[in-house]
């Protein structure tokens, strides 16, 4: 199965260490009301130690919604994090913690910005979307990026995630 929605959050200033942070974030990109989203692929960027953090919904195992569940499985991932591996290691199925040399990402991503056009149907490809949520960071080619909005005031990640959800839960289907 192939991802049909991507998400890349720069988490720029932010630590590794964050679990109340990274278990929102991973609730609010994955969990339905009766499973996780196995179509999406949620990317955390942390320009500073050159890590990136995967979670690949179609392979994620027992991961649950709340806190406590999940801080096993991210005790894992800031084990296998620091200090940064040469090379990618899976502490968990489904994750996966990798280095980055450039923290570019492809022009086919749009960049979530308050000040851009709403997001439409009309710029959504509903068998793949890439959207990059910054979160102190951008990536080094943000400026060739195209730009939506999702929401009219600036919001934390995982209420960004959870509007994008609902908005391509609605024009995709």
């Amino acid at each position: 199965m192939t991802a049909a929605r991507e998400y890349l959050v720069f988490l720029a200033g932010r630590p590794l260490g964050d679990r109340p942070l990274l278990s929102r974030i991973i609730t609010s990109a994955f969990f339905l009301s009766h499973d996780i989203r196995r179509d999406v692929v949620l990317r955390l960027v942390y320009p500073e130690s050159r890590i990136r953090i995967s979670l690949l919904g179609a392979r994620l195992r027992h991961i649950h919604v709340d806190e406590q569940s999940l801080s096993g499985v991210l005790r894992r991932i800031e084990r296998a994090a620091h200090p940064p591996p040469h090379r990618g290691v899976s502490p968990h199925p489904g994750v996966l913690v990798e280095p980055v040399d450039k923290l570019v990402v492809s022009d086919a991503c749009f960049l979530v910005d308050t000040r851009a056009p709403w997001l439409s149907r009309g710029l959504v490809d509903c068998n793949y979307s890439c959207f990059v949520i910054s979160a102190g960071s951008n990536p080094e080619n943000a400026s060739s990026l195209r730009r939506v909005r999702v929401t009219a005031l600036p919001k934390p990640v995982d209420t960004t995630l959870v509007v994008l959800n609902i908005e391509l839960d609605r024009m995709c289907g």
